[in-house]
């Protein structure tokens, strides 16, 4: 059965986590909270401060405070190209090659159709898309095969993973 909890990580959609060690991914940032016990409770009392401090303060104003500390005490990252198709490929019905051009645009494509050719006629990855056989497509869904594919996930990854580095 699919987890519909892990899903949300796996098709980049925005979350919410909450206490020592979490992650969230809200507006296009991704931010980890503290890790070790001591680290994560001068995190949590200085947020108190800044709020105590800003009573007085139109709410915008609190808020973009608050903002600002969020990202000062913890750690950012933005989602990418490469960590879109790492965990779209761990979901069964692949990548949707449609939000691919929309969130990363053709050339996108371009790079993981050259990358993927040799794990296509592997029988690992399979191209659902009505566009021909020669050339990327821009719609339908890109996935690991099952059981050959997701076996071999890691050999596929980190091909992508240098073809994608490499067209950066």
């Amino acid at each position: 059965y699919q987890c519909r909890h892990n899903r949300v990580y796996w098709q980049n959609l925005p979350f919410y986590g909450f206490g020592m060690g979490a992650t969230s991914y809200v507006r296009g940032d991704r931010w980890a909270r503290p890790r070790k016990t001591g680290e994560y409770y001068a995190w949590v009392a200085q947020g108190r401060g800044q709020r105590a401090e800003g009573r007085g303060q139109e709410a915008g104003e609190r808020k973009q405070e608050t903002d600002l500390m969020l990202k000062a005490a913890i750690e950012e990252a933005s989602p990418d190209l490469l960590e879109t198709v790492m965990l779209g490929l761990r979901l069964a019905e692949g990548i949707d090659l449609g939000r691919l051009v929309a969130d990363f645009g053709t050339g996108a494509i371009a790079t993981l159709w050259d990358c993927l050719q040799p794990y296509l006629r592997q029988g690992w990855v399979e191209w659902m898309s009505d566009s021909p056989a020669s050339q990327p497509p821009l719609s339908g869904r890109v996935r690991l095969t099952d059981p050959e594919g997701f076996l071999f996930s890691n050999v596929v990854l980190t091909a992508i993973f240098e073809a994608i580095e490499e067209s950066v």
